[in-house]
């Protein structure tokens, strides 16, 4: 079996001319503020994409198609562990990152706290309470779990929710919240 041509193409592009597909990939999404530069690979091996852009994912991904697509599918989750089945449009997607934006909120965060939500395959709200959410979530083992909030500074908040505890029958979300004591640490 042969890989489609353009996959071929498209893969090519990003290799050969690295800077204006990338530029063009970017301008499909919102800027609040527009990159000066593509790509700074001044001090290999780091590399800074998007040089001076800011962008917000979860506006993105739900917010910015509300008005033109809110009833259109937007996520469908599909938990073959407990068995729900649910497809939701930008708009009750919408609602969803708004509730839970609220309680992160209630639990006391502001614009900028780090937090880490440790959570089943469902999803959050981080991005639209402007709080930071480390790169850490189920897949992780409670030891690296433990790692990724050190490596990205211990958040103020911790949240550990029913659906996370369990994966496989391995007890996670309990024993990285207990190998993370945090202030203000909430488990429901």
């Amino acid at each position: 079996m042969r890989p489609p041509a353009k996959s071929l193409e498209f893969c090519r592009r990003a290799l050969e001319d690295r800077d204006s597909f990338w530029a063009e990939q970017a301008a499909a999404i919102h800027w609040h503020n527009p990159f000066a530069k593509v790509c700074d690979y001044s001090k290999p091996p780091f590399v800074k994409w998007f040089v001076g852009g800011e962008t917000n994912l979860c506006y993105n991904a739900v917010d910015r198609h509300l008005k033109s697509r809110g009833s259109d599918p937007a996520l469908h989750y599909l938990s073959t562990e407990i068995d729900v089945e649910h497809c939701y449009t930008f708009r009750e997607l919408h609602e969803e990152v708004c509730q839970f934006a609220t309680v992160l909120r209630a639990l006391g965060l502001v614009r900028g706290d780090r937090v880490l939500i440790e959570k089943g395959n469902r999803t959050d709200g981080g991005a639209n309470a402007r709080a930071v959410r480390p790169p850490c979530g189920h897949l992780y083992s409670a030891d690296a779990a433990k790692d990724k909030v050190r490596q990205n500074s211990a958040p103020r908040h911790s949240c550990c929710g029913r659906e996370s505890r369990y994966r496989r029958s391995e007890h996670t979300g309990g024993s990285c919240c207990a190998r993370c004591p945090q202030r203000n640490h909430r488990s429901n």
